[in-house]
This record gives C-alpha cells, sequence and structure tokens, in this order.
C-alpha cells in the first residue's frame, strides 16, 4: 500500500507490506441476493491465489471478520498477552 502504512511503526497492526488492497463491496438489490454475492467475493478471492495474504487493515473488516485479522502473529500474541494482564479472568464481566 505504500506511505506511512508501510513504514516501520510500534502501533499494534505494524507496517503493512502488502502493495494493494483487495476490496469487494456487494449491495444485494432483493434478499436472495446476498449469498450470491458473497459466494462470488469468496471466488475472486480464491482465484487471486498466493497475491491474497489475508491480512486486512484494522479499518477496512467486513462485518464478520475476526479484529484477529489485521495483526501480525506477533502483536495479536502481544495484544492478548497485555489483555489478559489487564483483566484477569476473576474480573472478566463476560
Amino acid at each position: 500500500m505504500g506511505g506511512a502504512l508501510s513504514g516501520g511503526t510500534d502501533i499494534p497492526p505494524g507496517p503493512v507490506p502488502e502493495q494493494y488492497v483487495l476490496s469487494l463491496i456487494g449491495v444485494p438489490l432483493s434478499p436472495g441476493l446476498a449469498a450470491a454475492i458473497t459466494a462470488r467475493q469468496a471466488e475472486l478471492v480464491t482465484a487471486m491465489g498466493g497475491y491474497v495474504t489475508g491480512r486486512k487493515p484494522l479499518t477496512l473488516l467486513a462485518p464478520g471478520d475476526s479484529a484477529a485479522s489485521a495483526f501480525s502473529k506477533e502483536a495479536l500474541a502481544r495484544l492478548r498477552r497485555i489483555k489478559r494482564g489487564a483483566r484477569p479472568a476473576r474480573l472478566d464481566p463476560g
């Protein structure tokens, strides 16, 4: 993606080394089209093969996406450690 996103940073998501973003938007004009749109989007991602890393900028997550896909494995482990330390199981509200 270049620019400030590709440089070194200490924020949890870290730099974004990918050069491009594949963003697929579908507007179902009738209730029956939603599943077809989702299926076609999955086909396009599959067709891109190894060019798709699965990593997503945190601000571009779709409903149902996990925030974990926005972080490197190392950053995600670090954030989970911080969360466990800040919210012990005995104080977990949910």
